[in-house]
């Protein structure tokens, strides 16, 4: 009898957060070039919270699991200047983006 019960609760527990996992859409995105050339190996940050990931060669990126919400989120790459966007995550949607970077120049000294 016992053993039923908590079969019972464990498969009330996994239902239970598998749909809360479907409410947690996330944010997704691609980051761009000035010029609108994919940018890869972007570092994008969701900030205050754990969420960081890399967009992939072609400057996808995906965050699954971000709840609904108003975020700031940093995108940076060497050779460009990092930006910070303020985002909101909608409940039934998510979220998708597209952010820019700019070149950043460089100055070297002379030897």
């Amino acid at each position: 009898m016992l053993v039923k019960k908590l079969s019972v609760l464990c498969l009330v527990v996994m239902l239970s957060v598998a749909a809360m996992a479907q409410q947690l859409k996330g944010l997704s995105g691609r980051v761009t070039e000035k010029s609108g050339k994919p940018l890869g190996y972007v570092t994008v940050r969701v900030l205050n919270t754990n969420a960081t990931v890399m967009s992939d060669g072609a400057g996808n990126f995906t965050i699954p699991g971000i709840s609904p919400g108003k975020y700031d989120v940093e995108i940076s790459h060497v050779g460009f200047t990092s930006i910070t966007e303020s985002v909101q995550v909608s409940e039934n949607t998510g979220a998708t983006f597209v952010f820019v970077l700019q070149d950043q120049a460089v100055q070297l000294e002379d030897i």
